[in-house]
C-alpha cells in the first residue's frame, strides 16, 4: 500500500445525493461517502477540526469542474451528516480544513491507472 496525505478544504453535496450515487453505482452506502479525484472505492481517512472518519471514494469530480475544485483548495467533498461529524457545522468550505489520507494498492496510481 502506498499513503498519499493531502492537505486542504472539505465541501459537502447537498442532502441525500451522496446516498443516490452509491446507489447508482452500485456501491455500499457508507457513514462517510466522499468525492474525490481518485478511483472509485478508494479508502480514506480525513480528519477534520471536530474528528476523524473512515470515508469511501463513491463519485469523482467532473473533468469540466477539476479546475474550479482545485483553484479552491478543495480535496474531497463528504455528504452533509459527515461534514459535520468532521467540521461541527455546515460551513463553507473555506472554513473547514481537512488533511485526507489516502491509502492505494502498487497496481494503482492516484489517478486510478493500473
Amino acid at each position: 500500500m502506498i499513503a498519499l496525505l493531502l492537505a486542504g478544504f472539505l465541501a459537502f453535496y447537498d442532502f441525500n445525493v451522496m446516498e443516490h450515487v452509491a446507489d447508482y453505482r452500485g456501491l455500499p452506502r457508507a457513514a462517510c461517502m466522499a468525492a474525490a479525484d481518485l478511483p472509485l472505492g478508494t479508502r480514506l481517512r480525513i480528519a477534520g477540526p471536530r474528528g476523524a472518519m473512515d470515508c469511501v471514494v463513491v463519485d469523482v469530480p467532473e473533468a469540466r469542474d477539476l479546475a474550479d475544485i482545485r483553484r479552491r483548495g478543495i480535496v474531497a467533498e463528504v455528504q452533509p451528516a459527515a461534514f459535520i461529524a468532521l467540521c461541527g457545522a455546515l460551513v463553507a468550505p473555506r472554513d473547514c480544513r481537512v488533511t485526507v489520507m489516502v491509502m492505494l494498492s502498487r497496481e494503482t496510481d492516484h489517478e486510478g491507472r493500473r
